[in-house]
């Protein structure tokens, strides 16, 4: 197929998470749930005059979409930045489900306060943990990339195609600080990350969502049939990104809970 690279990804990725500048030379696959926000508006939009994203430029963004082939990619530098899987999960669980699509129909749910941002002391953990275990069945089951939100797309999309690597940096949020440092000197932009989180939460608060949960990642995969199903529907980027040890985390902390 003559223009393979562009075809996946303009059919795999999309415009939406594609941001690119032609006088710093890069393409920029934005996954979302990655602390994208903090290197978009934090430092990207207000370093960088050329900027260019379909949200913000649509007709000049589809121009150069429209023109894209793989010579074209070959010129520039490339780059996207993933997270354990389990963790961005629950991230965009809080994002979408909890806080956009749930304070929406506050005034059918008692548990939740008229007026408030939705806070976790306005829910009991056991209907937060009940929410999320039928979002993993339900949701990522019946998963269309097309249609259904990007927060939780597979990441590979992003850095690969048909096995083989198609940017030349993939970096991880674990990672973040000495990851960004080496993309904004790639790019020529501001090396300290500023924390902007996207989320109804954190425009409210500096504190990422762990802090105002008090919850870790993990405590949300009570079972094993939710661990089984984010893990198989995840597979591709756990093994290709490495995150095995945190799976191998989730089902040693099920046993213990079962032998307890």
């Amino acid at each position: 197929m003559k223009n393979k690279l562009t075809h996946h990804i303009k059919n795999k990725i999309g415009k939406w998470q594609v941001i690119y500048s032609e006088e710093r030379n890069f393409i920029w696959f934005k996954n979302a749930k990655v602390a994208g926000t903090s290197m978009y508006r934090g430092i990207m939009k207000k370093e960088i005059y050329d900027l260019i994203g379909y949200k913000d430029n649509p007709e000049e963004f589809d121009k150069w979409w429209d023109n894209l082939t793989d010579e074209k990619l070959d010129d520039y530098f490339k780059f996207a930045f993933v997270r354990n899987p389990y963790d961005r999960l629950v991230s965009a669980f809080n994002h979408i489900i909890m806080e956009e699509t749930l304070t929406k129909l506050y005034k059918y749910w008692p548990i939740i306060k008229p007026n408030d941002v939705l806070q976790p002391t306005n829910i009991e953990f056991y209907q937060l943990f009940m929410l999320f275990s039928l979002f993993t069945k339900r949701g990522l089951q019946s998963y269309n990339i097309n249609d259904d939100s990007v927060h939780w797309m597979p990441q590979n999309n992003h850095v690969e195609m048909d096995g083989y690597q198609i940017v030349d940096f993939v970096g991880k949020y674990e990672n973040l600080e000495v990851d960004w440092k080496y993309v904004a000197n790639k790019i020529g932009v501001s090396e300290e990350l500023p924390f902007l989180g996207a989320s109804n939460t954190s425009k409210e608060s500096s504190k990422t969502r762990e802090e105002q949960q008090n919850l870790h990642w993990s405590d949300f995969y009570m079972d094993l049939d939710t661990i089984k199903d984010v893990s198989k529907f995840y597979r591709r980027d756990i093994d290709i990104f490495q995150y095995n040890d945190c799976e191998t985390h989730l089902l040693r902390k099920q046993e213990e809970l079962i032998r307890t």
